[in-house]
């Protein structure tokens, strides 16, 4: 009877061993199921299932863990809901987002999940420290002299150019030059080395000095980079093969 006693105890301490041991195997293929290195999902539109089994836990201080059932974050961007039906997109690339957007959290403090898409070109200049000035209504943010940051449309838009305006028209700064206006477009330069601008103190068209195109010797968040070729504010991500500014994704709430 002690023999048969002594048995069952060790078979039910062993049975416990064994669905402690599959348990944590299961723990550990799901985190690896949820590790994406492929380039071609990462920066898919598609998007990747939401997969509730799986929670990322372990993350380094101050970064953000990704979306209940999305992958695991990458370099302290997480994962987040985008879509209708929701599925998991990397913040800081482009992916469900138009052109000239990137796609970031829509809310940082209240630990949303839910991402939105805003103004790259604003995101990449706030990101460098610049002042962003707001128009007096307080729908406008200005991206430097020629990019607008529209927090109604939640959408940005070049200056000079038609814009949010209807057809034939220019999206311009206004004459007190902290709002915009809409205008009849300008004519468009002949020459090559010369664009046509709207001087909003003038109240006229003219014809500038065309600004060399910063994206023409671009070597950032493009495929193949070395880390040497990161700029001094960036690091190298070896899992997105390409440059990012650190801590980006805390930008959202000044730009929003």
């Amino acid at each position: 009877m002690e023999t048969m006693k002594m048995f069952r105890i060790s078979f039910e301490f062993l049975f416990l061993i064994a669905i402690f041991l599959s348990h944590s195997h299961n723990l550990v293929a799901e985190e690896h199921d949820r590790i994406v290195t492929d380039l071609e999902l990462i920066y898919s539109s598609q998007g990747i299932p939401i997969d509730y089994g799986y929670n990322e836990t372990k993350i380094e201080k101050e970064e953000l863990a990704s979306a209940p059932g999305c992958p695991k974050s990458i370099e302290g961007f997480p994962w987040v809901y985008y879509g209708n039906p929701p599925k998991c997109y990397l913040t800081g690339l482009q992916s469900p987002c138009s052109k000239n957007q990137l796609l970031f959290l829509e809310e940082i403090e209240s630990e949303s999940n839910t991402g939105v898409c805003v103004c790259k070109i604003c995101q990449n200049y706030l990101a460098s420290g610049a002042p962003m000035p707001v128009s007096p209504d307080g729908r406008y943010k200005f991206c430097g002299e020629d990019n607008v940051y529209d927090t109604h449309e939640k959408d940005c838009y070049d200056l000079h150019n038609q814009g949010s305006c209807g057809a034939s028209q220019w999206l311009v700064k206004d004459s007190s030059g902290s709002s915009v206006t809409c205008i009849p477009g300008c004519l468009k330069s002949e020459e090559e080395d010369k664009v046509m601008k709207y001087n909003h103190q003038k109240g006229e068209c003219v014809l500038k000095e065309r600004p060399p195109n910063p994206d023409q010797n671009k070597r950032t968040q493009t495929y193949g980079l070395t880390p040497n070729s990161c700029p001094s504010n960036q690091r190298y991500s070896s899992v997105l093969k390409r440059c990012f500014i650190p801590n980006q994704i805390r930008y959202l709430g000044i730009i929003g």
